[in-house]
């Protein structure tokens, strides 16, 4: 459970913002609230969802984001700022020790703002600046003006447009992605995948690097680990039938790899996802 001191929280509560001459966008608040997550003797677990407005997360402390199927996606610290649009799975796991973040729920209208995914924004000098603004802001509580708000949100939100737009993918890391996504948990090699991609494997990993911000190696890793984390989740094998449905020569081969990126065995693993299962 959290304690939520909610500012305001009613979808008719509105503020618009200046979107150039002649325009105005509308900020249709859902909930504005600074939440208070107590503590616990177990980390507490919200299930994967969606819903139709966005939401802003500002964390002040440590919690994991999880995607559809319940594998995590990235770890949040103090500070991050993350932006969740209409439709996105998300959920997250919240750690005993109790934490504090600022949650801000809205509808956008009238500018064409829309990341594909939960997006963790890069930090820069303008996104704390921002974070200092919003928080000076929500700390006016019941006071707070929903116009200044707006106009804050949308400053935002037109950055991450920009941000957007300068991030979209080259056609050759597109179809390395596809590739890597569609072969998910197969032993699969950067060469492979450059031919999939139609490019020759050096100007892939620069061209990949460059847009990502990580390798292609990394990419397969990541998506070959989230592969083993939903079958020791999900799937009633045994762990030796995962390993060769993974491409791992044994078992021992497939225990060392999973115990590198998650730090416990999958065995462990299993039995503690298994055990918090029964818990919830």
């Amino acid at each position: 459970m959290a304690n939520r001191n909610h500012l305001f929280g009613k979808t008719s509560d509105a503020g618009t913002a200046s979107d150039g001459p002649g325009r105005q966008v509308e900020i249709l608040f859902h909930t504005v609230a600074v939440e208070q997550r107590r503590r616990f003797h177990k980390p507490q677990v919200i299930a994967p969802h969606r819903h139709h407005f966005w939401q802003l997360e500002i964390a002040e402390g440590t919690f994991e984001l999880l995607g559809e199927g319940g594998g995590a996606l990235l770890k949040l610290r103090r500070g991050d700022v993350l932006l969740l649009p209409p439709g996105a799975w998300h959920g997250f796991v919240y750690p005993a020790r109790g934490e504090r973040w600022q949650s801000v729920k809205f509808h956008f209208r009238g500018a064409a703002v829309r990341p594909p995914e939960p997006w963790l924004l890069p930090p820069t000098p303008f996104l704390a600046a921002w974070r200092r603004c919003l928080c000076l802001l929500l700390e006016e509580g019941d006071a707070v003006s929903k116009e200044a708000l707006a106009a804050l949100l949308k400053s935002l939100l037109v950055k991450v447009c920009e941000q957007s737009q300068a991030r979209e993918e080259p056609e050759p890391v597109r179809r390395a992605w596809s590739y890597i996504r569609g072969n998910s948990g197969r032993r699969i090699t950067v060469a492979e995948t450059a031919r999939a991609a139609g490019v020759a494997g050096g100007y892939l990993a620069t061209l990949f690097k460059q847009a990502t911000g990580r390798t292609v190696k990394e990419a397969i890793d990541r998506e070959r680990m989230e592969r083993a984390r939903q079958m020791l989740r999900y799937a009633d094998l045994p762990i030796t039938r995962i390993a060769e449905e993974l491409d791992f020569p044994d078992i021992f081969a497939f225990s060392r790899y999973f115990k590198r990126y998650e730090g416990v065995p999958p065995r462990e693993f299993r039995r503690a996802e298994k055990k918090m299962e029964q818990e919830r």
